[in-house]
């Protein structure tokens, strides 16, 4: 029988500093393994299998912490919702 290393994961990494919030996989931050990680100020809030519900989990804390998207014309580049892959 032969044995596979897993697959390392591709690096993800989604943040709202105006919150304080993070969604990532496979970054410096979070374990490397296969899961997505939701931070708030680098404390652990939650641990997913599937985007799908990380991204859930990344909507309900939104939406707990009242957050609405600022105007187009007042935000600085440091307050955008920043997704991009990372390595």
């Amino acid at each position: 029988m032969i044995s596979r290393m897993p697959k390392k994961p591709e690096p993800y990494s989604q943040r709202l500093p105006a919150l304080g919030l993070t969604l990532e996989r496979g970054t410096s931050n979070v374990p490397v393994d296969e899961y997505f990680y939701l931070l708030k100020e680098q404390s652990e809030l939650g641990r997913y299998r599937s985007f799908k519900a990380a991204k859930a989990a990344w909507d309900k804390a939104l939406a707990d912490a009242n957050w609405k998207p600022p105007d187009a014309d007042t935000v600085s580049p440091e307050e955008m919702l920043e997704e991009r892959r990372v390595g």
